[in-house]
């Protein structure tokens, strides 16, 4: 019975395509769906440390440095010139860049008015759609950490400062 089956498919040349079809269409998804995702993030740190009641913080460092050793992206410090240049050749498909006044801004977080910590997003427009996505959930992933880091040094810091008030 499967001798008939197979001598059938190979005479029957629809079937040959179709089970071409059948095995080409996953695989080309697949291969579209990985290159969109092999590109790498680049991380640009501009930010500048700051003093803040006899400690030196660096929020901008500290995020760098947590991005760089997250496994769930590859994220790449690399300065402002290699990211553009790399936007373009299209090596990264996100570049996130931490501005000067990022720990400045930090550290008004007990203020009346507390300044905002912005990080900014760049992407690459002749990305996938799905490497679009993907940025969407970096971003989401990336606020989550910058609120975890930041959350950290204040805890660091007003736990030394109660320390030091003993």
């Amino acid at each position: 019975m499967i001798k008939k089956e197979w001598s059938a498919f190979r005479k029957n040349w629809w079937l040959k395509i179709v089970a071409v079809a059948i095995i080409a269409i996953p695989s080309i998804y697949a291969g579209v769906f990985l290159g969109s995702i092999r590109d790498p993030v680049a991380v640009v740190n501009e930010d500048k440390k700051v003093e803040y009641n006899d400690y030196t913080l660096n929020v901008g460092k500290e995020l760098a440095k947590s991005l760089q050793n997250n496994d769930s992206m590859d994220f790449k410090l690399v300065d402002s010139k290699t990211a553009d240049q790399g936007l373009k050749d299209g090596d990264y498909y996100m570049v996130i860049t931490i501005p000067s006044n990022f720990s400045k801004n930090a550290t008004t977080l007990l203020d009346a008015q507390p300044q905002k910590m912005i990080l900014n997003y760049t992407t690459n427009p002749g990305s996938s759609y799905i490497a679009s996505k993907m940025d969407d959930s970096a971003i989401a992933k990336i606020k989550a950490e910058v609120s975890s880091t930041v959350t950290k040094t204040y805890a660091e810091t007003i736990f030394n400062q109660l320390g030091s008030v003993n």
